[in-house]
């Protein structure tokens, strides 16, 4: 499945699969591939695409 997502004020088109995480820790995940060579990961932040919107 195709769709897109909007992090940081840009649109982003990516393939993803559906499946039931409702019993996992992370609703929704992102792959390695979309993130590489896009995104450096900060693991101590939260939300932070988010959070810039809200501002």
């Amino acid at each position: 499945m195709k769709t897109q997502i909007i992090l940081f004020d840009k649109k982003y088109n990516i393939s993803l699969t559906l499946s039931t995480r409702e019993d996992m820790r992370f609703p929704v995940l992102i792959g390695r591939k979309f993130i590489s060579k896009k995104f450096i990961v900060d693991v101590t932040q939260k939300d932070l695409s988010y959070n810039n919107k809200n501002k």
